[in-house]
C-alpha cells in the first residue's frame, strides 16, 4: 500500500493526509492548554517528577542514604 508523509505525519491516502494536516491545524490535536507553542521549565529547575496526584517529587534535593 502507498504510504503518504509530510513531516510528523504519515497516511495511507493522500486524502488522509490533507485531512491529519487539517485536524492539525484546525485543533492543534484537540488543543493546546498552554500559552505558548513551546512550554519549558526554568533553567535552574533541575530534575523532577510532577506526579498525576499534583505531588512534585525533587531527585536532586533527596538526601543520599
Amino acid at each position: 500500500a502507498p504510504v503518504f508523509q509530510l513531516g510528523p505525519f504519515v497516511m495511507n491516502s493522500a486524502e488522509e493526509l490533507r485531512q491529519a494536516v487539517d485536524d492539525y491545524r484546525r485543533t492543534s490535536f484537540g488543543g493546546w492548554p498552554w500559552d505558548r507553542p513551546d512550554p519549558v521549565h526554568p533553567r535552574g529547575e533541575g530534575r523532577f517528577a510532577l506526579h498525576a496526584d499534583g505531588r512534585i517529587e525533587h531527585r536532586d534535593r533527596q538526601p543520599v542514604a
